[in-house]
């Protein structure tokens, strides 16, 4: 190697390395940001709850709303054998953000609930659903979270 291309490489690396070190020291990286496509929550249990929402992107409240969804008996809709009743929230963001989504019962503290940070995937949407109970396990009234991340937008448009 020649002295000139060894003295333009070094001259390179220290143009360079201040750029790439400084996003490494100070550990920030820019969150991701996604749509929120779907907010409901299916209730399988013989009781009906409250389920409230709160929305926080980059830690600033933007959404909190709370539902009422009614219990699961004979006279609700069915998969096979299940019965289950359902709610939806409305005027949530659609716009994509870098959310973390908190929903809690009526039966919980708004701390004893369910946290999703949203800005630990990677993808451009998500459809969330909240199950209360589960038809498969006899988990009682406990709340859970459940995710997709193939939205309907984006499915139709691949199909």
């Amino acid at each position: 190697m020649s002295p000139h291309t060894r003295r333009q490489a070094l001259r390179a690396v220290g143009v360079c390395s201040p750029l790439v070190l400084a996003g490494c020291l100070t550990g920030e990286r820019s969150p991701n940001e996604m749509r929120l496509e779907q907010l409901q929550v299916v209730n399988y249990v013989q009781k009906s709850h409250t389920v409230s929402v709160e929305i926080t992107d980059d830690d600033e409240r933007v959404y909190h709303d709370s539902v009422e969804v009614p219990s699961a008996d004979e006279d609700t809709a069915g998969w096979g054998n299940d019965t289950w009743s359902d709610g939806a929230f409305e005027d949530y963001p659609t716009e994509a953000g870098a959310y973390m989504i908190r929903t809690w019962l009526d039966t919980q503290s708004r701390d004893e609930g369910r946290t999703i940070d949203l800005r630990e995937y990677e993808h451009d949407c998500v459809e969330m659903r909240g199950l209360i109970g589960d038809p498969r396990m006899d988990l009682g009234s406990t709340l859970s979270i459940w995710r997709s991340f193939g939205c309907s937008a984006e499915r139709e448009e691949t199909e």
